[in-house]
């Protein structure tokens, strides 16, 4: 049985000597140094588990693991099997042993392999282990680059490349994600990350297309232009319901018109933004849009829903707020209206009860920041906090003179 990980969300995993990483904070344990890793101590292998893997012909190894105390599942995770991606395996039990063979391999194949595995309720992972077929096995990892490849599909931008370098490529993406007819359900995916700095630049925002900014606070990243999503197409006949599949996040923006733009549809989030004018919810057009979800965003003039059919925002600042169809939320929001629902159409909380923050990436990090705890009776956005050491996850460094 084939099992698939998500490490993308805190796990309920922990270090192999069974001792539990702090709720909401652990991660895929590895033995790996570098920036955003903290080292963590050897696996306590007599005291809870054996592994081992031996070769089982030219082409194939045996992985073995026995846990300490009867386990009701191991599975194993691997890379290197040439032309193969990761595998996630349920292992087989015989005797109190888990066994999986692995094929494929060549004279030389570097296989890299963990283990998940049950102990008395609770799933812990182990470090990586190496084999090499032909070699042996060893604790580690395999050497990684300094400078990750994120693959061909993520856009890394840097304030020293020229202007016209980077609104060429952003154009290029936008023609390539912005039909409706034909990119809404493709299988092209894109990513715009800048570099903390300041770029002059419009970025129109397509199907399937990530931007954000890599700085810890929005305003390390200043767009002197726009993020824009609007009803682009002569097919969207001026409205903007199927503007789904894309997202903004972590940037200032000086808007050049003195109002951004975000006529979206839902599965469309809008975080962490700095807008330094006006917010404008709906296409051009005055065309209907189907809803969207802002959070954690500054606007310093008006936002304006219009058109927009329904919209969530969540612990922002706005200058005011205009419109109203069938349902506007808000929750922790100054500036929001009042709460007058059914008529007008709104519904407003002072604080929001409960909410965890989305994950972020600051630049110089290998790992994403994930939020150790949910925030209680928020209210407002925390653009340019101080992040607090109960708020960072377990590999990111405390400042200095502050205790966790």
């Amino acid at each position: 049985m084939n099992r698939t990980l998500d490490h993308r969300f805190p796990s309920r995993s922990s270090r192999s000597d069974g001792a539990r990483w702090r709720a909401g904070r652990s991660r895929r344990p590895h033995s790996c140094r570098g920036p955003g890793w903290s080292p963590l101590p050897p696996p306590s292998a007599a005291g809870d588990y054996t592994q081992a893997a031996a070769a089982a012909g030219a082409q194939q190894v045996q992985l073995t693991f026995t846990p300490a105390a009867p386990a009701r599942y191991v599975d194993v995770h691997y890379t290197g099997v040439p032309g193969v991606g990761q595998q996630n395996v349920r292992m087989t039990e015989g005797a109190g042993t888990w066994r999986t063979t692995v094929g494929g391999l060549g004279s030389g194949s570097v296989l890299d392999y963990w283990f998940t595995y049950e102990k008395n309720g609770p799933q812990f992972d182990t470090p990586h282990f190496t084999f090499t077929q032909g070699g042996g096995t060893q604790a580690g990892c395999p050497a990684q680059p300094d400078v990750p490849d994120f693959g061909p599909n993520v856009r890394i931008f840097d304030p020293s490349m020229p202007t016209a370098t980077i609104q060429a490529q952003l154009d290029a993406d936008f023609n390539a994600q912005k039909d409706t007819q034909t990119a809404q359900f493709a299988d092209r995916r894109v990513a715009h990350l800048f570099k903390p700095g300041t770029y002059a630049v419009h970025d129109d925002v397509g199907f399937y297309t990530s931007v954000a900014g890599l700085g810890r606070n929005p305003d390390d990243v200043t767009i002197n232009g726009d993020i824009t999503v609007d009803a682009f197409n002569a097919s969207d006949q001026g409205v903007a319901l199927q503007n789904f599949w894309r997202s903004a996040e972590n940037m200032a923006v000086n808007p050049s018109s003195g109002n951004d733009r975000w006529a979206v549809a839902q599965a469309a989030p809008f975080r962490r933004m700095d807008i330094r004018g006006g917010l404008q919810l709906y296409p051009a057009s005055f065309g209907f849009a189907s809803g969207g979800y802002v959070a954690d965003t500054r606007v310093s003039g008006q936002t304006a829903s219009i058109s927009q059919q329904q919209w969530y925002t969540r612990d922002s600042a706005f200058g005011s707020w205009d419109g109203g169809v069938w349902n506007m939320v808000f929750s922790g929001t100054t500036g929001a209206p009042a709460n007058t629902f059914p008529n007008p159409p709104e519904t407003t909380l002072a604080t929001t009860p409960v909410a965890r923050r989305a994950l972020s990436l600051p630049r110089r990090r290998r790992l994403p920041r994930v939020p150790a705890r949910p925030a209680r009776q928020r209210v407002g956005p925390e653009l340019g906090r101080r992040i607090h050491p109960g708020d960072v996850a377990a590999d990111e460094p405390v400042p200095r003179g502050q205790a966790r």
